[in-house]
């Protein structure tokens, strides 16, 4: 039995996953993370017949030992009841996730997952390592630093001739959070850098030399596999620096065929990571040279299999199946 664990609101994506292994006869459950709690419990038992561990809803319910394989999409947080008084929300919050890792944890020992969730996490906290390995592997990035000290940014600043960028390295709300929250790439100018006087050494930042665009690209990596989607951002006031921004009536996706040579650098820099699947975000330079931005291990590639009918859903679906023919624990 195939578990997919994702969250309540996820549509489209785990919809073509879960379609496929129902069309090949495979059995698979969806597990919405923050449905625990509320509909969802998990038993961990240990005596001396042994551990075990059993998952139930209204739904459904299995033991650990009956998973034979893993699709990791997404992970949101359980809400709190609002019962629970505030001063003990944060200690009920921290039951939970220790509850939920915990359980994760067993399933990448019983288990083949894209992706490994503990290697994900790893390499979706440090968007700096992502950076100092791809450009190891060969792929230019952005000159970069990430501080919290004003200081340095004006230096910074002024060896870019005041043309950089700055981003959060992590989403608006906690890896286990919901919510689509983000801070928008944001481009940087004597006003708002005044600003950042005041207020960076409450919070560090990234901070990028501006790069020039031709267009960018949105790449859905699969164990050596590429889909590749190109958008056009610069008629868009809004998603010039942010594609995420744009307005549909000025931006769309197109095919792309990324060169032979950058998937290879993208492979090898996923093999180094561990990753079966991430969501790889580059800039296109107006001299066609390709920079790295970042690999998204639980990104969103909707968008490319719908607008583009790229088979991402049905690759993911047939690389789990693999793992699993081929697994030895």
């Amino acid at each position: 039995m195939i578990l997919c664990i994702t969250h309540s609101n996820d549509l489209y994506t785990i919809d073509n996953v879960m379609a496929y292994f129902s069309q090949n006869n495979i059995k698979a459950l969806r597990i919405n993370t923050d449905d625990f709690l509320t509909d969802l419990s998990i038993v961990s038992t240990l005596d001396d017949n042994g551990s075990e561990v059993v998952v139930s809803s209204k739904a459904f319910s299995f033991k650990l030992s009956e998973v034979s394989g893993v699709w990791f999409r997404k992970i949101w947080q359980p809400r709190i009841l609002d019962e629970i008084a505030a001063d003990y929300r944060a200690n009920v919050g921290g039951e939970i996730n220790t509850t939920l890792s915990s359980f994760f944890q067993l399933l990448e020992k019983q288990a083949p997952c894209i992706n490994v969730l503990s290697k994900a996490r790893k390499i979706e906290g440090n968007k700096f390592d992502q950076l100092c390995q791809a450009k190891e592997v060969g792929l230019l990035t952005p000159d970069t630093i990430i501080t919290s000290d004003f200081e340095s940014v004006k230096q910074f600043y002024a060896k870019h001739d005041g043309n950089i960028i700055a981003k959060l390295q992590n989403s608006l709300s906690f890896s286990m959070g919901a919510g689509e929250r983000f801070f928008p790439t944001t481009q940087i100018n004597e006003e708002n850098l005044e600003l950042l006087e005041d207020t960076l050494s409450c919070c560090p930042m990234i901070f990028q030399n501006n790069i020039p665009k031709a267009y960018e690209l949105r790449i859905a990596y699969i164990e050596g596999k590429c889909f590749t989607g190109k958008i056009d951002a610069s008629k868009s006031d809004k998603g010039k620096q942010d594609w995420r921004y744009s307005e549909n009536k000025v931006t769309f996706w197109a095919p792309y065929e990324l060169p032979i040579a950058e998937v290879k650098k993208i492979d090898e820099l996923m093999k180094r990571f561990e990753l079966s699947f991430g969501a790889i975000d580059v800039i296109c330079q107006p001299n066609g040279e390709y920079v790295f931005l970042e690999v998204n291990p639980s990104g969103e590639w909707g968008m490319l299999e719908k607008e583009l009918g790229y088979p991402i859903a049905a690759t993911i679906a047939k690389t789990l199946l693999n793992r699993i023919e081929n697994y030895e624990k």
